[in-house]
């Protein structure tokens, strides 16, 4: 990742390392930049990606023989899910394939959905780690939905304003919700039944302010859509590549190493 510079945000995966020496993987799809900059002077940091098995441990979620059994982790592919449970063997398996699924990969700005074998179930996850110190990139694509499942870079609650989903950034305003940009929140699990109601919806209107769909009289670009820890959807009429997240701190009196 890179931390300072013109490409400050950006991340490239890479192919191998040496003494003093790295080498991008210039095919790695989880690279933020489909062109590999010249990044001469550029300080960067180095991390493991994390996994579905590396972040979801499996003998901290229900265990099963079958897929309604045990606890799942929903990864979003661009047209649905693609589903692992936990199975007895302490593996989350892919129902599809039937192979484990506990080295794929959960890149940084994707999120994911964990849905509990029963409605009483809560897990309490405690993540120790370093913030960032620098701004975060997450590309967005305009797909075969146009949807993009996304997490926070950063361990804080963040509305549209504060992670400058304007115009000149790029997103699409309509006067229609069709032709606008969405955010979509999940809130089925606040209901206290997953049945009762999916997603909130707001759209980005043509003041270049975002609104719920089922209230358009009231003003929520200030509000804090994206909370911290829970995944949500963007829908983007147009790919936003360079959409970048400002740090929501300040590293005042901090030296970059």
């Amino acid at each position: 990742e890179i931390t300072s510079g013109d490409y400050e945000g950006h991340r490239f995966d890479l192919a191998e390392g040496g003494v003093n020496t790295v080498t991008i993987d210039t095919e790695s799809v989880y690279n933020t930049s489909s062109e590999i900059p010249d990044l001469s002077g550029s300080h960067y940091v180095i991390r493991a990606h994390h996994t579905i098995g590396s972040l979801y441990h499996n003998d901290e979620y229900t265990q099963g023989y079958t897929q309604s059994a045990g606890d799942q982790i929903h990864v979003y592919n661009e047209t649905g899910f693609d589903i692992y449970y936990n199975n007895l063997a302490g593996n989350w398996i892919e129902v599809d394939d039937r192979l484990s699924g506990n080295d794929v990969i959960i890149p940084p700005g994707v999120g994911v959905f964990v849905k509990h074998a029963t409605d009483d179930s809560i897990n309490e996850e405690l993540r120790v780690g370093e913030v960032r110190y620098n701004s975060f990139i997450r590309p967005l694509i305009r797909n075969k939905t146009g949807l993009n499942q996304i997490a926070m870079g950063y361990p804080v609650d963040c509305s549209p304003d504060m992670l400058s989903m304007r115009q000149e950034k790029g997103f699409s305003n309509n006067f229609t919700q069709s032709g606008a940009d969405q955010i979509r929140t999940w809130d089925g699990d606040h209901k206290g039944n997953r049945t009762t109601k999916g997603y909130t919806i707001f759209s980005h209107n043509l003041t270049d302010r975002w609104y719920s769909v089922d209230d358009k009289d009231t003003d929520r670009t200030e509000d804090a859509l994206f909370s911290l820890g829970r995944s949500s959807f963007i829908e983007v009429k147009e790919d936003v590549l360079e959409w970048k997240h400002e740090m929501p701190y300040s590293c005042e009196g901090w030296t970059q190493p």
